[in-house]
């Protein structure tokens, strides 16, 4: 489990993508931002939500559905969007502090 891995979600059969610091592995939970299929949002900031691809089709980031779960309602992972954590880690700032 390494962070900005995106993992399947069994209980919804969608996707998220873990952004729990990876110092934190020993944990049964992890936080998670769902990954919404497509690239329509009706959240105007688009830091709050950027748009990331996994496989080939487009998703946003669902930032302000952010979650912690238990590790066992994850699936097998997916994809990774390590090339955009800048992206992402910015659109949690975005979420917690406005900036």
């Amino acid at each position: 489990m390494a962070q900005f891995d995106v993992y399947r979600v069994p209980s919804t059969g969608g996707l998220a993508v873990d952004v729990q610091s990876d110092l934190l592995n020993h944990l049964r939970t992890r936080l998670v931002i769902p990954l919404l299929e497509g690239t329509d949002s009706d959240w105007p900031m688009p830091r709050l939500a950027p748009k990331v691809e996994v496989d080939g089709k487009l998703f946003t980031l669902a930032t302000p559905f952010m979650i912690g779960v238990p590790l066992a309602e994850l699936g097998g992972v997916a994809g990774s969007l390590s090339g955009q954590g800048y992206e992402i880690m910015a659109a949690v700032d975005v979420l917690l502090t406005g900036i």
